[in-house]
């Protein structure tokens, strides 16, 4: 399950750089997000913290796009041809990388004890005030972009 989990999550990363229209990279960094989220919460037995990484870096993410998307033009389009010969050779890659992860699958092991040591640092009473300082900080950014873009101007920039 990993190593298709694994392999999906490389798929995604290679369509990252065959595309340059905003929203579709922006549903694969969601779809990323997603699925290491998903990952985080297969590996540890610690759900809680990959769904507070998945929340924290999903709120970071949609401001930043949100504001690009507001400033792009809204008359791009995309051509079918052009995506479905993307999407083939995205699922070719997808296949092949699943294959080579089942090959080397057995050298390399995560270590739990490094990984969960790793992670209870993370949440550690020392660590917990910027942790809660960043999370705010996302909050009042979100808000702030939220505020300055009005949607009903179009655009935020001027042509």
């Amino acid at each position: 399950m990993l190593t298709l989990l694994f392999s999906t999550l490389l798929t995604s990363s290679y369509m990252m750089i065959f595309t340059n229209h905003p929203l579709i990279l922006a549903m694969l960094v969601l779809f990323q997000a997603m699925m290491t989220s998903i990952i985080l919460g297969m590996i540890s037995s610690f759900m809680y913290f990959s769904y507070f990484f998945y929340i924290v870096y999903l709120g970071g993410i949609l401001m930043l796009f949100f504001y690009i998307i507001g400033l792009i033009k809204h008359k791009e389009t995309l051509s079918d041809s052009k995506l479905k010969w993307e999407t083939i050779f995205f699922v070719f890659i997808g296949f092949i990388s699943m294959m080579e992860m089942n090959l080397i699958e057995d050298e390399y092991e995560i270590s739990m004890s490094m990984f969960m040591e790793m992670i209870m640092s993370i949440f550690s009473t020392s660590s917990m005030k910027p942790a809660i300082y960043f999370m705010f900080f996302l909050l009042f950014i979100m808000v702030i972009v939220v505020y300055l873009s009005d949607t009903s101007k179009g655009s935020m920039r001027k042509i």
